[in-house]
């Protein structure tokens, strides 16, 4: 209760009835520890009280450690955060396409989850969240949602991004990131390109190699393209934009890839790529080296050389990052940048 040797006049009942109030509602877990506390002035209005009184009041609080004070941040329900006891795959829907990058990632991470006797469950809508309480966030393509929390406005949630860049702000700092490295992949793409012997034969051919990405707004496929351009400087006019990831935005575009006679092609990812040598198959083209990235599953059912994604390190990495969250880990949120390496195969390459 309020101590009342620091009150410069005797308690009144009222103020008695705020602080069992106050207690009440922390004591029958009305907020949960790590949940941010109503300031002194939300407390000093919401029960006409002064702002001293309340002050004091909720000194009490934190001095019996029932509270916590943060420094610049506020007040919060004192305890430990339950660490997460699973985790749900929140994943869009594009992994339900067979043979995709998004069904291999998932395939993979459930059998590593599997291995490591780690409980898991699918969704494909973030909405599901809420409903699955205590279990670790891990999204592939999908957004994380205001459920995940730096501790600033409740309790510090944690959840992993999968193949995506770190989140900017305060957010981030609980939303651990594995991501591959788009710039070298792009560079990889050039020297592979350039080690062709067409390329080694006439050097002239180099200014006419063209990129198909996906949409001028996606950081992966604008730094795809800036690696690719650090080593092979062709004109950005020789750069289109399929507007998605999709073989069928691919298809679209090649009549203008065509329309410009490539003598070589960089494909910021396998989809796009397979849309091309779908088309040119269909129409009876000869197709000009060509390079694609991920090396999802088509890329080896086309025979595509392709700049890969290192999937089992991805996935050996998530399992990781989840063990150590799963285990209490409450440190700055991790973000690893993987290198991509280089699969040749003898196909349109």
């Amino acid at each position: 209760m309020i101590m009342m040797a620091r009150m410069a006049r005797p308690v009144s009942e009222k103020v008695r009835r705020v602080d069992r109030l106050l207690r009440d509602h922390i004591e029958a877990g009305g907020l949960g520890p790590g949940e941010r506390f109503p300031s002194t002035r939300a407390i000093a209005r919401r029960h006409d009280i002064c702002y001293q009184t309340a002050h004091r009041i909720v000194t009490a609080l934190v001095a019996e450690g029932l509270l916590e004070a943060r420094r610049g941040a506020g007040t919060f329900v004192a305890g430990a955060v339950p660490a997460p006891t699973g985790v749900l795959l929140l994943f869009h829907p594009r992994a339900k396409r067979p043979q995709s990058f998004g069904a291999r990632l998932k395939a993979l991470l459930e059998a590593a989850l599997e291995k490591a006797a780690i409980p898991y469950a699918t969704s494909w809508s973030v909405s599901q969240l809420k409903r699955r309480p205590g279990l670790l966030p891990v999204y592939w393509e999908s957004q994380p949602t205001g459920d995940v929390r730096s501790g600033l406005t409740g309790p510090k949630t944690f959840a992993l991004l999968l193949n995506d860049r770190r989140i900017p702000g305060i957010g981030g700092s609980c939303i651990d990131t594995i991501s591959t490295d788009d710039y070298s992949g792009g560079v990889c793409a050039a020297e592979v390109l350039l080690a062709h012997k067409d390329f080694r034969e006439r050097a002239g051919l180099l200014k006419r190699a063209m990129v198909l990405a996906a949409h001028d707004g996606d950081a992966r496929s604008r730094d795809r393209i800036a690696g690719f351009r650090s080593l092979l400087p062709i004109d950005l006019r020789r750069v289109v934009h399929a507007g998605s990831w999709n073989r069928e935005d691919g298809w679209n575009a090649a009549p203008l890839l065509f329309s410009q006679r490539p003598t070589a092609l960089f494909c910021c990812n396998d989809r796009l790529a397979e849309g091309v040598i779908g088309f040119a198959r269909a129409k009876n083209l000869d197709l000009p080296p060509i390079v694609g990235f991920d090396n999802a599953p088509v890329a080896e059912e086309l025979n595509l050389t392709t700049i890969a994604i290192p999937w089992q390190e991805v996935v050996d990495t998530a399992v990781e990052i989840i063990k150590t969250r799963m285990a209490g880990c409450t440190k700055g949120a991790r973000r690893q940048i993987l290198a991509p390496t280089v699969v040749i195969r003898t196909g349109p390459y």
